[in-house]
């Protein structure tokens, strides 16, 4: 379970957010323990990205967000991971660091041509040349022995990329919402049924068009603290 206390206190001392060990940041294991929680672990590509947010906003879910913001502001290299994570279609990584730390990994970015992005195009475009490169990858494989075994691959990331732009309108049209909503004290008493109604109201609101399935929570177990599946091992999948 995260300890907000114990990252803070790291932090006061002069712990180095940015020290790679196994090849992650501090950040990235943060990221990685957020995706084996019980709420998130199942969550496969069928599962929608509204589905993915509304989760995120649970009260339960509250201390490990709070935990990753404490190291993504300390963290020199957030905004290179969240490309990163986009790159790799891994839709989840990209909404936590977009709930936590939106005004860091969105700043402005100043390109060699002397334009200025924002960092949402930026991402969007980042993307968008992802999935172009992707499927010249499957023309340049199709009718070679080894396409048979990347399929699978090429299907999962191409769900993935495409879930990362949906979340990217999501957070461009909600992103504002979202933020005070999730800053808002109440939400430690809220039940899952009514935090379901208001992410799907902010959604609405914002101008998607949801079916009962974006928001539904009937197979979330609810309990009153945080659980995590110890057994879990972060792997490549789309929700993962």
């Amino acid at each position: 379970v995260f300890s907000i206390h114990l990252i803070d206190l790291y932090l006061q001392h002069g712990g180095n957010t940015d020290v790679i060990y196994n090849g992650l940041l501090p950040l990235n294991v943060a990221l990685e323990k957020l995706c084996c929680h019980n709420y998130l672990v199942d969550l496969t590509a069928k599962d929608s990205i509204f589905k993915l947010i509304t989760i995120l906003c649970l009260p339960q879910m509250k201390v490990p967000l709070e935990a990753t913001k404490l190291l993504a502001q300390h963290t020199k290299k957030a905004t290179e991971e969240l490309f990163r994570y986009a790159k790799d279609g891994r839709p989840l990584q990209m909404a936590v660091l977009l709930m936590v730390a939106r005004d860091i990994v969105m700043a402005p970015i100043y390109s060699q041509d002397a334009l200025t992005l924002n960092g949402i195009m930026s991402l969007r475009r980042c993307i968008k040349e992802e999935i172009a490169a992707l499927m010249q990858d499957e023309v340049d494989l199709a009718g070679k022995s080894r396409y048979s075994t990347a399929v699978k691959v090429f299907k999962e990331k191409r769900a993935g990329l495409y879930s990362a732009l949906t979340l990217l309108d999501v957070f461009e049209n909600a992103g504002d919402a979202i933020d005070a909503y999730l800053q808002a004290d109440v939400i430690y008493k809220l039940s899952k049924d009514k935090v379901a109604q208001d992410v799907q109201s902010i959604l609405l609101n914002a101008g998607f068009h949801l079916k009962k399935r974006d928001t539904d929570l009937a197979k979330i177990e609810w309990v009153a603290f945080d659980v995590w599946r110890l057994d879990c091992v972060p792997s490549s999948r789309v929700f993962g």
